[in-house]
C-alpha cells in the first residue's frame, strides 16, 4: 500500500477528506523526521517505537570479487513494534 491508498482507505473509513488526511500524515512523518533526527523517539502507543540508532564501524564484503571493505558509522531509523501491534499479526 502507497501513501495515496493509505490516505484514500482512511478518508473513506472516517468520512474526512482526503486532502485532511495527506496533510495529518505529512505532518506526523514530518514531525516525527525532526524529533528522530534531533536524538529523541516518538512513541505510539499501541504501534510501536520511531527512533534513531548509531552503528559502530565495521568491515564488510564485496559480494562480487570477495573484497574487504570498510563501512562506516551510521544513524538508521529503527521501527520497534508495540507488543500489542506483534500480538495481532
Amino acid at each position: 500500500m502507497n501513501k495515496s491508498e493509505l490516505v484514500r482507505v482512511i478518508a473513506a473509513e472516517t468520512g474526512v477528506r482526503p486532502q485532511d488526511v495527506d496533510s495529518v500524515l505529512t505532518g506526523f512523518v514530518t514531525r516525527v523526521e525532526e524529533v528522530v533526527r534531533g536524538g529523541g523517539s516518538v512513541k505510539v502507543t499501541g504501534f510501536g517505537v520511531f527512533r534513531a540508532r548509531d552503528t559502530e564501524p565495521r568491515a564488510g564484503r564485496n559480494p562480487r570479487t570477495g573484497e574487504a571493505i570498510p563501512i562506516p558509522a551510521s544513524r538508521r531509523l529503527a521501527f520497534k513494534p508495540s507488543k500489542k501491534l506483534t500480538d495481532r499479526l
